[in-house]
This record gives structure tokens, sequence and C-alpha cells, in this order.
């Protein structure tokens, strides 16, 4: 729970102020009907993978290994890089980089909820672009954006437009007490306010910003597992670590005794190494763990389980579609 800092913060909106939100707030056109978040992750065909602790007979003859290349993932990485779940700072939107801020006015600080647990000198913005409204907060850990309307001196939301972001350099507490606060925030509990005669009441719900937080609870308990099992006295908070959220997934499976688990890939590479129809194709990759006196190398080899066939090969390019992989983590000794 986010601990409060002022109790009755002195609100310091003016007459004037209350006024030009009023009129910033008013919407006399048609909101844009944004995709519904559940249908672009269902577009994605995201599965929940199976993990194994055996390992299957991969083909040997021909192999070839290629080092993985840009934008080539695995669908246990997909389910990382599709939540932008890359490293710190955590930060998303689905307001497009075309839309220019239009408009702009401080309803200054003041002290909103989230459901129960009160979140004081919090900065309110009001930020208008072309076609819609949004209601900036910002405190020192944080700062996120819903769109919204005014509806009888209540601001409530409108559409589907979101920002936010965690900043970096935050102390795991700290951490945790905000991305609980977004997740709870994302899974339908009030956000409410006073601002003189102004009133806010927004209620959003957003599964999959959701499980987003929940997903970012999971890798730190994997991270702190991960210093557990490897003794490490002192190492970077969490919000610090440069380690992406996919490494940490990784070597916390493989330091537990995971070191075997199925997947499926896309790709599209070049045909640099003369790839014939009947090879075997491997991609490999290098993680990097690397604590105060603890450096670690994990590699990630991606065997694709079919061999390369004529239909894979055009022009000059190896394109592979939902193919399925077993994924063998090694340890590189130094």
């Amino acid at each position: 729970m986010v601990v409060p800092e002022e109790v009755n913060p002195k609100c310091t909106t003016t007459e004037s102020t209350k006024e030009e939100t009023s009129a910033l707030l008013t919407l006399n056109y048609e909101l844009e009907k944004e995709a519904n978040p559940i249908d672009i992750l269902a577009d994605t065909e995201i599965k929940d993978d199976i993990l194994k602790t055996e390992q299957t007979e991969i083909s040997q003859g021909n192999l070839i290994e290629i080092p993985i290349e840009n934008g080539i993932e695995t669908g246990i990485e997909i389910l990382y890089t599709s939540m932008k779940l890359k490293n710190f700072p955590i930060k998303d939107s689905n307001i497009s980089s075309y839309e220019n801020e239009i408009e702009k006015i401080s309803l200054n600080s003041t002290t909103i909820y989230i459901g129960e647990t009160p979140i004081p000198n919090t900065n309110i913005k009001i930020i208008g672009f072309n076609k819609f409204k949004i209601i900036e907060f910002r405190t020192r850990e944080f700062k996120f954006g819903i769109s919204i309307k005014l509806e009888n001196n209540t601001i409530i939301k409108d559409g589907d437009y979101f920002k936010y972001e965690i900043f970096s350099k935050l102390k795991n507490s700290r951490l945790l007490s905000v991305v609980e606060l977004l997740k709870n925030f994302f899974s339908g509990h009030r956000l409410t306010f006073t601002l003189n005669d102004l009133a806010g009441d927004i209620f959003v719900e957003n599964p999959i910003q959701s499980h987003k937080f929940g997903m970012i609870i999971e890798s730190f308990e994997k991270y702190k597992n991960i210093e557990s099992l490897l003794s490490v006295s002192k190492s970077k908070s969490f919000s610090e670590t440069n380690l992406d959220f996919y490494t940490i997934h990784l070597f916390d499976l493989f330091l537990k005794g995971q070191k075997v688990l199925n997947s499926w890939i896309n790709f599209r590479i070049e045909n640099k190494n003369n790839i014939k129809a009947g090879n075997s194709l491997v991609f490999s990759k290098i993680h990097t763990l690397d604590f105060k006196g603890v450096n670690y190398n994990l590699k990630e080899l991606i065997f694709i389980k079919d061999k390369v066939s004529e239909k894979d090969m055009t022009e000059n390019n190896i394109v592979g579609y939902r193919k399925l992989v077993e994924i063998q983590l090694e340890e590189i000794k130094k």
C-alpha cells in the first residue's frame, strides 16, 4: 500500500482555473473508436507454452547454428515483448505518436484515491488532443493518463486512451506499491478525487494491462529468487537492473533446474549460410547476468524441430511461421 505523505493537502484550484477546465473538457465531437485490446492480443495467437524437463531428440545432421537477429522471438519471449516488457522504465501508451497536444491546463496538487488507497501530493493536468482529452496524474514515482470527459462537474472515463510510466531507481518496496496500485486501477478499482466544485470518478477495466502489472510482480519475485539462488549479497534494485524481463525468466528457470522447454517461433532470415532443404536450424543467443561479484552467461539454443523444406525457401530468404521449437539452456563457463 502506498504510504501517505500528506493527509489533507491544500487545494490551489482557482475560479479561473475551474472555468478553463470546464471549457477544456467540453467535447463537441465524437470520439474515435479504438480497437479492443482483447482483440489485439487474440490476433497475436499467444498461447501458454508447455515446459518440459526431458530433452527430446533433435536431428544433428546438417545442423546450422545462426546467431539470433533482432525481431526473431519465440512464443515465450513474445509474452513479454507484446506487453512492452523489456526493461525499465516501464511505460506504455495507445495514443498515436502523430497526435499532438494542443491544450494543457494544470489543476495543481491534491490527494487522489485508487480504491481506498490515498495518493497524496498528486499533480493533475488536463491535456487536450485533436479529438479527445486525457487527465494525467503524476507523482515522484510514476505518472498515468486516461481519456475523459466532464459530466455534471464530474470527470469520468470516456474512450479507451491511456498512457503511463513507472520511473527508474525506485526502491523495491516503493516499486511494488506502485505496480500493485496501477494493477488495481486497471482492474476496476475506482479513482476518485475532489477539487473544490470539481470531482473525479474514473472507472477503468483493462484486463491486458492488469495482467501486465501482474507479470511485473512475478518478474520481481523471479529476480529476488535469482539473487537468493546465487547468494548475491548486494545488487541493484529491480527498477535499476539492466536485465530484460525475458532474460530474468530464463535465468529463473535454469537455476531451478528447468533447462528444456517447448515453444514456437516465427522468422524470416537472409540465407547467408547456404542453407538447403533438409538442413536443421538452431538459433542461438547469449544472456548475461551481471551482479556484483557474480558474472553468469547463459546460452539459449532454439532448435527448429522440422528440417528446412522447399516451401520454407523463398528467393534468398528462409521463412518459418509457427514452427515448433525446443529451447535448451546451457551455462557458459568462464
